[in-house]
């Protein structure tokens, strides 16, 4: 690799990182060619994309940016994940694929260029997913909405009743 291409690679990992929501460092050493090709086409269909590059140039490429706490983590063989739409999703796949593959780690992640731990990590894999969640908070509104209407329907409901005593009062009194 000369430098021009070594280049090349720094500016799109910084884009990589500067351009994505999160990214999580994974250790990968020994895993076999068709597994770690199975891992990118699943994180493909969450937004993620899994990128291995040299340490020395992840280094250079997170140096003086928000990220470049980092760097300590860029040992041995790994894999940066850039996750652009499901954060929890993506973070879902990584750990059932790290129990399905031993020799696949987590390490370390970031989002919002904030750096999180393993356990971090492993509450938003446990988190259900984005479609689940808005459908819950959908449901919560909803319940005082119905309520209210239904106080709406009754009290209009209460006023037709009033009104129609009165109505025949007066035709009784006349």
């Amino acid at each position: 690799m000369n430098r021009q291409e070594k280049e090349a690679v720094i500016q799109s990992v910084k884009d990589e990182f500067k351009n994505s929501k999160s990214s999580f460092v994974v250790g990968m050493q020994g895993m076999t060619v068709g597994a770690v090709q199975g891992l990118r086409k699943n994180l493909r269909l969450k937004g993620g994309t899994l990128k291995v590059t040299k340490n020395t140039l992840l280094k250079i490429a997170v140096q003086g940016s928000a990220l470049e706490e980092l760097s300590s983590y860029f040992k041995d063989q790994i894999a940066v994940i850039f996750v652009d739409k499901d954060i929890t999703g993506v973070a879902k796949i990584l750990y059932k694929a790290a129990k399905e593959n031993q020799k696949l780690t987590v390490i370390v992640g970031s989002i919002d260029k904030r750096i999180i731990n393993q356990s971090k990590i492993k509450f938003l894999a446990s988190l259900p997913a984005d479609e689940i969640v808005k459908a819950q908070f959908c449901g919560a509104l909803k319940g005082p909405l119905t309520k209210f209407a239904n106080i709406l329907y009754q009290v209009r409901s209460r006023l037709a009743v009033i009104v129609n005593k009165i109505a025949e009062k007066r035709q009784e009194n006349s």
